[in-house]
């Protein structure tokens, strides 16, 4: 039965429920956006996700549908997520810290290596762009956990045990986000049908 199974096919069928999948968590957290604003972050996070996504339909096309430059691209316009999710976590654990100027200042740090790949499409771009990817997404996570230990000793000290209150979750949920970009660098540094799967999978089981 396995051997009969096309990877292939599997591939294109998890790739559309994926897209669906994140088109509807998006319309669904939308309406929460003005409550507060880590769901906005939350929204913005979301919607670009999703647009990552829909953007693969370009591989419908057949002129564009192995072009490694092509390939290039949207992996960039992928790590592009990088500042936005990065940002959802740092706001739910210290709310105020994500203001416009700096996540359009974290969105034009990514947008660097896009417009060099327009110019020099070179494979060395993109591994820089991981690169920095991964850097930001660390160095991220360090504020993170900083702040979770910060709100945690404050909810300690003014509220009761008994209350069960934390922000444990977001370093949880950052870790997961961790194991998430990881996943994609490994499904897509080198492309195959059963890297999108996995990929595909992973990415409604994570979020």
């Amino acid at each position: 039965m396995l051997e009969a199974l096309s990877l292939e096919a599997l591939a294109h069928y998890t790739r559309g429920m994926t897209t669906m999948f994140f088109i509807l968590w998006t319309a669904n957290i939308y309406k929460y956006r003005h409550e507060n604003s880590m769901m906005m972050v939350m929204t913005i996070a979301a919607g670009y996700i999703t647009f990552g996504f829909i953007k693969d339909v370009i591989f419908l096309f057949a002129p564009w549908m192995t072009h490694p430059s092509v390939e290039g691209a949207v992996s960039l316009i992928d790590i592009l997520c990088t500042p936005f999710v990065t940002a959802f976590f740092l706001e739910a654990t210290n709310p105020g810290i994500v203001t416009t100027k700096r996540l359009l200042a974290g969105v034009f740090l990514f947008l660097l290596p896009i417009a060099t790949y327009i110019v020099i499409q070179n494979e060395i771009i993109i591994q820089i762009a991981f690169a920095m990817s991964f850097l930001f997404s660390g160095t991220g996570f360090i504020f993170i956990l900083y702040f979770v230990m910060r709100y945690d000793k404050c909810i300690a000290d003014n509220y009761s045990y008994t209350q069960d209150i934390s922000v444990k979750w977001v370093a949880g949920c950052a870790i997961a986000y961790f194991s998430w970009l990881a996943t994609y660098y490994l499904c897509f540094n080198d492309t195959t049908w059963a890297g999108e799967v996995i990929f595909d999978i992973f990415s409604m089981v994570i979020w």
